[in-house]
């Protein structure tokens, strides 16, 4: 397993005179106000931030390192997401740049996939304990360990299926904040080597879980189970920084099942194995386990929702922050839509756009409501001109006014 402790790149220059751009600025005036607004930018993924720090609690600059690995540390996903930093200071100024190991765009992307999966795998009816066995079982089945060391993400995880033990520890704790069960990333090793795993809190208690080894050593060995049964398989980590876990959910030793053999059927028949069935002229679908799906249902490669009463929805359907458009045989769209008199863009994910949209080589304007404008449009300060499919002019005069490259009026 690859070694994963993290390691950052940090930069810490102390400026006297120097040009810097200034992205966003806050003024604070003590160490837990700068930590605090540091953490807000890291959790909101902006890569250039700037501070202006006029307390007096913090006397070096080293000091500055430490109050943004704390924010860091605040959550282990975001702690694991940064792989490097620099800051660089003139005066009471922080200037902040921070890369991570995946985009804003790609974390969308995870966040919403994650949440219709789980919502998906999970039954109302289930125990915490069902529902750690269920994501446990999710993953073994859906990814592969990256002998090549490369994928060390969610959104590399879920979109080449391979990933180290930081991905699957990753995509665990999303999976299960999503699901209401708390959980850590534990970073410590295993056999001398760095590795990654879950603590998770079921019942009052706290149990390991390291999805990894479950998938690529022994078939569920390690599913919740104690401190001492990790430190007798070669684990080492800082006790200090984690929860105890003083026993084994498991009282005896089961025999599992090999989610990995050829002959076994695919996760997704695994999880949507059911039928649809109609009553009283609504859909409605049935799953294995003996309940009626509710939320995102993935089935025959089709997204459906099914409201909290499990009737398959049609129409506008808002989730998760966002709008989505499902037709009226229930599957979820994608790309341009006719609704209302309007037109509207459906992202890959099927979530609705608003603003300005690049689409097939030419710009288009969204409103609030995500309806396609034409005409006259005043949008920061200047004003363009869309055509009446939609299209924005550039390089052109429209009724007298000239239209420069970038689309703006221009005197």
């Amino acid at each position: 397993m690859q070694k994963i402790f993290k390691s950052l790149i940090f930069s810490l220059i102390i400026l006297s005179s120097i040009s810097v751009n200034v992205f966003a600025f806050e003024k604070v005036n003590s160490a837990q106000e700068l930590e605090n607004s540091m953490y807000n930018n890291l959790k909101n993924w902006n890569t250039d931030f700037v501070l202006y720090y006029e307390g007096n609690d913090i006397d070096n600059s080293n000091k500055i390192k430490d109050v943004f690995e704390e924010a860091c540390k605040r959550d282990d996903y975001l702690e694991r997401s940064v792989s490097n930093y620099r800051i660089l200071i003139r005066g009471t100024e922080q200037n902040v740049t921070v890369t991570y190991r995946t985009t804003k765009e790609q974390e969308t992307y995870i966040n919403s996939e994650l949440k219709r999966i789980s919502n998906n795998l999970i039954d109302k009816n289930m125990t915490d304990i069902d529902k750690v066995v269920a994501i446990n079982n999710y993953l073994v089945k859906i990814y592969k360990y990256d002998d090549e060391l490369k994928s060390d993400n969610v959104y590399s995880a879920l979109t080449t299926g391979k990933t180290i033990c930081q991905g699957y520890a990753m995509t665990a704790y999303k999976m299960f904040n999503f699901v209401g069960i708390e959980s850590r990333i534990v970073i410590g090793t295993m056999n001398n080597i760095g590795h990654a795993w879950n603590q998770v809190k079921v019942n009052g208690q706290w149990y390991h879980l390291d999805v990894t080894n479950n998938d690529n050593v022994v078939r569920d060995k390690y599913l919740l189970v104690s401190d001492g049964f990790l430190k007798n398989s070669g684990f080492e980590w800082d006790n200090s920084e984690y929860s105890l876990s003083p026993y084994n959910y498991y009282k005896s030793s089961t025999s599992y099942v090999d989610y990995n053999n050829d002959k076994e059927k695919d996760i997704s028949q695994s999880y949507n194995g059911g039928y649809w069935y109609k009553k009283d002229g609504f859909w409605y679908y049935w799953r294995g386990s003996g309940v009626n799906a509710l939320g995102w249902l993935n089935n025959d490669s089709n997204w459906y929702y099914l409201g909290k009463d499990g009737k398959m929805k049609l129409g506008w359907v808002y989730d998760y922050g966002n709008w989505y458009y499902l037709s009226q045989d229930g599957r979820m769209k994608t790309g341009w839509i006719y609704s209302g008199n309007k037109w509207y863009c459906l992202g890959a994910n099927g979530e609705l756009k608003t603003g300005w949209i690049y689409n097939n080589g030419n710009w288009y304007y969204l409103g609030k409501d995500g309806g396609m404008k034409i005409g006259w449009i005043y949008d920061q300060g200047n004003w363009y001109y869309c055509w009446s499919d939609g299209k924005m002019a550039y390089n052109t005069v429209v009724n007298g006014y000239k239209l420069n490259s970038n689309g703006a009026w221009t005197n």
